[in-house]
């Protein structure tokens, strides 16, 4: 499961600690391509655990393409970690982070001073929906 939003030209995605089924996958691509779409390429993503299986993978290489998309991967999970340096083979801007390492990973994606406060409110409001906190329905 994931919930997601655009936050002043960034994306942010919050991710559960299942891997994502190929359906949940799709929806996931469907998010990037809408951001591709509108020329917005930098993402925050925050992940338990879940991270794409090799084929996922291959998915978003695919769909990519050439765009020099920029990721920062935030995870308590060495396994996510180890997943988002196979991502970084074929994305190279992609970074990882600990959770507390928020800042860093706003660094990473260039969000300018003004535009932080409020990607930090949507953050954590995914995270809480993603918790089954009330206010924002997940995928």
């Amino acid at each position: 499961m994931f919930v997601a939003d655009i936050v002043e030209g960034y994306g942010v995605i919050v991710q559960g600690s299942n891997a994502p089924t190929d359906v949940e996958w799709d929806e996931v691509l469907a998010f990037y391509q809408t951001m591709l779409a509108a020329d917005r390429l930098r993402v925050l993503v925050y992940t338990e655990g879940a991270a794409p299986n090799a084929s996922q993978r291959g998915k978003l290489q695919d769909q990519l393409g050439k765009k020099k998309m920029i990721f920062a991967v935030i995870t308590p999970s060495a396994w996510a970690r180890a997943v988002g340096t196979a991502v970084s083979w074929f994305v190279p801007n992609v970074a990882m982070f600990h959770p507390n390492e928020l800042e860093k990973a706003l660094d990473h994606l260039g969000v300018a001073a003004q535009t932080r406060a409020g990607i930090r409110e949507r953050f954590d409001q995914l995270r809480g929906a993603l918790q089954g906190l009330p206010g924002v329905a997940a995928r």
